[in-house]
């Protein structure tokens, strides 16, 4: 601040000389001198002023940086770290997400009711839970029964011109309000709904019920509600026995792996046995 009052100065006095020289000799004189020592004074107090003035400016210092500790440094670190964490942790929109499907991993509820087994169609399977469920069938009696009328085959059909995967005669079909007797639903539902009217006039006796469905149920009334004595019908009810009676006595699966393919058991069997009603 000095410097600059001393150069303030110095402008002045050379200004006020050069005013002094400029002035005409004589009787000029005395004004020059008077006028140079009222300049000089002037410039003087306004010096003055502008230091009284800049007096604030000068004690105005800038303002000391705050110290940064390498430890405050090592915290702030760690707690920006810290968020992160939090951050990834957070669960993510749950709209577009891939939900898990049914299969080896996942068991859909179809398959938990068949204990892991499975005609190798979801639909299929979902189509006998759903119609055994409907008509007080354990869905393991229908679709042992269904693994021997048909493998599994929706078109087939018998030399006896049984026809689908429950294998219907067209009357039995046309009994119990099939439109398309090869149609997956339909089939199964009258199948059902065939089972279960055996089951009730035997009185809940699934080995009369099952040589009914094969033989007819007038055949069982004949044989004085007997299985019939044909080779086909004893063989038909003796292999779903022990399949059914197989399956009932597995654990329920709750995820675990699937058991034997049911195409394996039936290739080791005889084919489909064809059913005379």
């Amino acid at each position: 601040m000095k410097k600059y009052s001393h150069l303030f100065l110095l402008v002045v006095l050379l200004n006020a000389t050069s005013i002094a020289q400029n002035t005409q000799p004589g009787a000029q004189s005395a004004t020059a001198t008077e006028s140079l020592s009222k300049t000089a004074a002037t410039a003087l107090q306004s010096l003055g002023k502008a230091a009284v003035a800049m007096a604030p400016i000068a004690a105005i210092t800038a303002p000391a940086m705050p110290s940064i500790s390498p430890a405050s440094t090592l915290k702030v670190g760690a707690e920006l770290v810290t968020e992160a964490a939090k951050e990834v942790a957070k669960p993510r929109d749950a709209v577009g997400a891939q939900k898990p499907t049914s299969g080896r991993g996942i068991r859909n509820s179809a398959s938990r009711k068949l204990k892991g087994q499975s005609t190798g169609d979801e639909k299929i399977d979902s189509f006998i839970v759903s119609a055994a469920t409907r008509h007080g069938i354990e869905p393991l009696l229908l679709y042992s029964v269904m693994c021997q009328e048909s493998a599994f085959k929706h078109r087939a059909v018998s030399p006896k011109g049984a026809r689908g995967l429950m294998q219907l005669m067209p009357a039995t079909a046309a009994r119990f309000g099939v439109k398309d007797i090869f149609d997956p639903e339909q089939n199964i539902e009258a199948g059902a709904r065939y089972l279960s009217f055996l089951l009730d006039i035997f009185d809940g006796d699934v080995s009369l019920a099952l040589a009914g469905y094969n033989a007819g149920e007038g055949a069982v009334r004949k044989y004085g509600y007997t299985v019939p004595p044909y080779r086909e019908t004893i063989n038909y009810v003796r292999k779903i026995k022990r399949r059914y009676t197989d399956f009932r006595a597995m654990p329920d699966q709750n995820g675990a792996q699937p058991q034997t393919s049911d195409a394996e058991i039936v290739e080791s069997e005889s084919q489909p046995a064809g059913n005379s009603r």
